[in-house]
């Protein structure tokens, strides 16, 4: 919200936003009891829905699969699993339903007085839009890797952290730095300076870490996005046995790291610090990311999961073949 507006000015448009959406006044009749014109209700009513006081949510209804939620809980020892069931739901639409079944699973177990690690990425995004806004106390939003480097808030940690934060009125913590620098040195000189240094101690403090699951598919990389990486590299990537993506790293099909000089060059707190946060929530959808996702669940580096029905069914598939796809 704007920090020119006043409480006063803001209890006003949620006053009359209450009267018109929650009572059914028509604004006639608000004005007339709010001793205002008539256009004055209908611009308090446009700068609510601006501000944010007024949120417009249309919420369809989300199906989920419980026998691949049961399968995947069992051989993978998974705390939680949601599985969206994606049956009649158009492709597009998919990721953002998805980040909506995560938003009310987090619903569930964000409260007070936690730190919350969060990475960047479509998913993740999609999971902060849709979480509904809430009032909690002394709560952390930790950007856990180095930033994208665009203006494109659907992969910008600096921008998600932010949203988040706001979504729970609680703090966030910036990691001032690049997802990827030059070299290993340019990489261990900024690891000492305070600000990344506090930053990332407290995002080894956090007790639940959000993150998407990256791939190297091309057409879903949000490190080709991000111009971090070109389609090129992403071949030399899959020749040293990378798999996919996870929290900025490139990870072989056990969920270790693969052998890439790429990582020794990544500013963010390392799969050592990943596996030691006592919740991690994976958040992704389609096929093309289940070669990653298996190999985050072989590599213990996840124990929370929310996906969509194909790519559950993908990775179960992977898993029995002992392989990775193409």
């Amino acid at each position: 919200m704007k920090n020119s507006i006043s409480d006063e000015q803001l209890q006003q448009l949620a006053e009359v936003a209450h009267l018109y959406y929650e009572r059914g006044l028509d604004q006639a009749e608000i004005a007339s009891q709010l001793k205002v014109s008539r256009a004055s209700i209908s611009r308090l009513l446009m700068e609510a829905r601006e501000l944010g006081v007024i949120e417009f949510r249309i919420n369809f209804p989300l199906r989920r699969d419980s026998a691949l939620e049961a399968k995947l809980r069992e051989r993978f020892g998974l705390t939680s699993v949601h599985v969206l069931n994606t049956q009649n739901i158009a492709e597009s639409h998919v990721l953002q339903r998805l980040g909506r079944l995560a938003a009310l699973y987090l619903l569930q177990i964000i409260a007070d007085n936690m730190t919350i690690g969060v990475t960047w990425g479509t998913s993740v995004y999609e999971v902060v839009t849709a979480l509904p806004r809430q009032q909690l106390q002394n709560t952390r939003v930790v950007q856990v890797i180095g930033a994208s480097g665009t203006s494109d808030p659907l992969i910008d940690g600096t921008d998600i952290a932010r949203q988040f934060a706001e979504r729970i009125r609680g703090q966030h913590f910036y990691l001032h730095s690049p997802l990827v620098v030059e070299s290993t040195q340019v990489r261990d000189a900024i690891l000492t300076d305070p600000s990344i240094s506090n930053t990332l101690g407290a995002a080894r403090e956090a007790e639940l870490l959000i993150t998407g699951i990256g791939t190297l598919n091309p057409r879903f990389s949000a490190h080709i996005r991000a111009g971090y990486l070109t389609e090129q590299y992403l071949n030399v990537l899959k020749s040293n046995g990378a798999v996919g993506e996870f929290c900025g790293y490139y990870i072989d099909k056990d969920g270790q790291l693969s052998q890439t000089p790429y990582n020794a060059r990544v500013v963010g707190i390392s799969l050592d610090d990943i596996r030691n946060i006592a919740n991690v929530l994976g958040v992704a959808a389609g096929t093309a990311k289940a070669p990653s996702t298996l190999a985050a669940l072989r590599g213990k580096l996840i124990n929370m999961l929310v996906i969509d029905d194909c790519l559950a069914t993908e990775v179960l598939h992977l898993d029995d073949h002992g392989a990775q796809s193409p």
